[in-house]
């Protein structure tokens, strides 16, 4: 709605510029000094203001959504490799390096693939100086790479109760404690080394994030544009599930076999 002063007056009046069939058309309102008009206009500035602050809540939560996602995603790359964490995490807690390894660089700090990872392993046990020295190296880089995923992890939490307290404080808490519960029921099974806690927390962390992600939709009411958003943000939250889950599932089964193996050779 705008004001206009007509020529001639010094009246003003509320008038409201629609387009009709493409050409725009000037409706006159009324008298600015009429109360049923400033109402009007009141009426209208909380609704425009309404609408602002509901484009800005839009967006913080999609920024939020991809800040979170970013992590996760993280995460999810780090959980499939668990082969090769598994393996490290053993050497570590267990072996000593042969040598003084060199100081770790940032490619030490990446994981090798798994068939990279083995095939250095096997050079290393046949007496290669060259790949002992790297798996030296990985196993120096080992804390790191942990020390890294668990702020990761940490902070993957911190997205998910943010999101989900902001309705109330109430939620965060339970969001805390439901996390808490979830980890430790599931760890029963798992072992309570730190390599399957953080499993076990990831694994967590990415089902909130799959019951997060499916309760959105509904919140968007009319709202097509938010709905697919986290339609979108429902399906990839599932494949992350699934893929995440998978890997904890595989470390379990590996863990129970290697703790029986232990057992059988005392």
């Amino acid at each position: 709605m705008q004001i206009e002063r007509r020529h001639g007056t010094t009246n003003q009046y509320a008038v409201r510029t629609q387009r009709i069939n493409g050409k725009a058309t000037k409706r006159y309102i009324g008298k600015v000094t009429d109360p049923a008009i400033q109402l009007f206009a009141e009426n209208e500035r909380l609704a425009a203001a309404e609408k602002l602050a509901y484009r800005e809540e839009c967006s913080r939560e999609q920024e939020n959504d991809r800040a979170a996602r970013e992590i996760l995603e993280w995460l999810c790359q780090w959980s499939s490799h668990w082969k090769v964490l598994r393996q490290l995490h053993e050497r570590e807690m267990h072996s000593k390096p042969t040598a003084a390894p060199t100081p770790t660089t940032e490619s030490d700090n990446k994981l090798p693939c798994l068939q990279e990872f083995n095939e250095t392993c096997r050079l290393a046990e046949e007496g290669d100086a060259d790949a002992q020295r790297q798996l030296d190296a990985w196993i120096a880089a080992t804390p790191a790479i942990l020390s890294e995923a668990t702020d990761m992890i940490g902070t993957a939490r911190d997205y998910l109760i943010q999101i989900v307290g902001s309705a109330s404080a109430e939620n965060s808490v339970l969001w805390q404690k439901k996390i808490d519960s979830d980890t430790s029921a599931i760890l029963e099974d798992a072992g309570d080394d730190r390599l399957s806690q953080m499993y076990a927390e990831v694994t967590v962390l990415a089902w909130l994030d799959v019951m997060r992600s499916s309760i959105m939709p509904s919140l968007a009411g009319g709202d097509m544009n938010r709905a697919s958003y986290w339609g979108t943000a429902m399906g990839r939250s599932q494949k992350r599930w699934s893929k995440i889950s998978k890997a904890f599932r595989l470390h379990v089964k590996q863990s129970k076999k290697s703790q029986a193996e232990k057992k059988s050779a005392r």
